[in-house]
C-alpha cells in the first residue's frame, strides 16, 4: 500500500475552484488527495476513452494515465482538445495516442480500434464516454420524428459499432489476462427529465446493451458496466447560475457531482481490480434527485 497525493495537472484551475469552497470542503477535498491508493493493474494496459477532448472524459481519460496506463484519446471535432487532453495524459505518467471518432459516423468505430491495435497491440479497457447532444430541449409534443432520430440512433448505433468493433479484441485480451467496458450514462435515465426525451432514450438502450452484454461476455472474463454521472459541471456546457443551484440541492450532498469523482469510479470499473462486477448500472451522483425545472 503506497500513499498518493492527487496529481491533478490541471492546479490551477483546481485552486480557481477550491478558492470559494467553506472550510469543511476544503478538508473533505485535503483529505481525499492524502487517501491510500489501491493497484489498478493498469500499468501497461490499453484504454480507449471516447469524448475525450474536455470535461469528464478528459478527467476519466487523466485518471487512467496516474495509473500509468496507455491511453487512447478520441474526439469529435475539437483536435485542439484531444490534443490537449494528449498533453495531460503525459504528465499525468500515461502514454497517449489521439484518434477521431464520432458516433454518427459508425465507420469511424472500426478505423479507431484497428489504430489502437496497431499502434499497441491489444486492448484492455473500452470507455464509452462519447455522447450525441440533441439541438436543445424539446418535450415529445414539440419534437419532430427527424429531430428525435438523430441523436437517439447516433448514442445508440454509434457506442454499439464501437463495443461490436472493439470485442475481438477484448476477447483475445480477456483470454490471457483480463478486459473491461464501462459505458458512461446518466442517473435521469432513471429518475426522466423533461424536454429530454431523445436523450433519455439513447441511454437507456445502452442499459439494456450492457445486461445483454454482462451475460454474453462474463464467460470470457469480460465484464461491462454502466456507470451513471451525476450533474457535472463542465466547460463544454455552461448552465445558468440558477440552474447549477437546484441542480446542487437536489443532490443529498448539497453539491454538483466532481468529474474527478466519476473518473476514479470509472477506472476502478475499468480495470483488474475490478473481479467481479459486472451487468450493473452504478450511480455516482450524491443521490440525485432531478428536480430542475425545465424553464431554467
Amino acid at each position: 500500500m503506497t500513499v498518493a497525493f492527487d496529481a491533478d495537472p490541471l492546479q490551477a484551475v483546481a485552486r480557481q475552484r477550491d478558492a470559494g469552497l467553506s472550510v469543511s470542503s476544503k478538508r473533505r477535498l485535503l483529505a481525499r488527495r492524502k487517501l491510500p491508493c489501491m493497484d489498478m493493474g493498469l500499468e501497461g494496459s490499453v484504454v480507449i476513452v471516447t469524448g475525450a477532448s474536455t470535461g469528464i472524459g478528459r478527467a476519466i481519460a487523466l485518471a487512467f494515465a496516474r495509473e500509468k496506463a496507455r491511453v487512447a484519446v478520441t474526439y469529435h471535432k475539437d483536435l485542439a482538445g484531444a490534443e490537449r487532453t494528449a498533453e495531460l495524459v503525459r504528465d499525468a505518467g500515461g502514454e497517449p495516442f489521439v484518434a477521431r471518432f464520432a458516433l454518427e459516423e459508425v465507420a469511424t468505430a472500426a478505423a479507431l480500434v484497428d489504430a489502437v491495435h496497431s499502434r499497441w497491440g491489444s486492448l484492455h479497457t473500452l470507455v464509452n464516454n462519447a455522447v450525441c447532444w440533441p439541438s436543445g430541449f424539446l418535450t415529445v409534443e414539440e419534437s419532430t420524428l427527424e429531430a428525435w432520430r438523430a441523436p437517439v440512433h447516433a448514442n445508440i448505433d454509434g457506442t454499439f459499432a464501437l463495443i461490436h468493433a472493439a470485442l475481438p479484441r477484448l476477447r483475445a485480451t480477456a483470454a490471457t489476462t483480463w478486459a473491461r467496458i464501462v459505458t458512461i450514462s446518466t442517473g435521469l435515465v432513471v429518475d426522466g427529465f423533461p424536454g429530454s426525451s431523445a436523450y433519455m432514450t439513447g441511454k437507456a438502450a445502452l442499459h439494456g446493451l450492457n445486461r445483454t452484454l454482462a451475460k454474453e461476455l462474463g464467460p470470457a472474463g469480460i465484464l461491462t458496466n454502466i456507470l451513471m454521472s451525476g450533474a457535472v459541471q463542465v466547460e463544454s456546457r455552461e448552465r445558468p447560475p440558477a440552474m447549477i443551484e437546484r441542480m446542487k440541492r437536489s443532490a443529498v450532498t448539497g453539491r454538483l457531482t466532481e468529474a474527478d469523482e466519476v473518473a476514479r469510479t470509472a477506472v476502478f470499473l475499468g480495470s483488474r481490480a475490478n473481479g467481479h462486477v459486472t451487468g450493473e448500472a452504478l450511480r455516482c451522483d450524491g443521490f440525485f434527485v432531478s428536480g430542475v425545472r425545465r424553464e431554467l
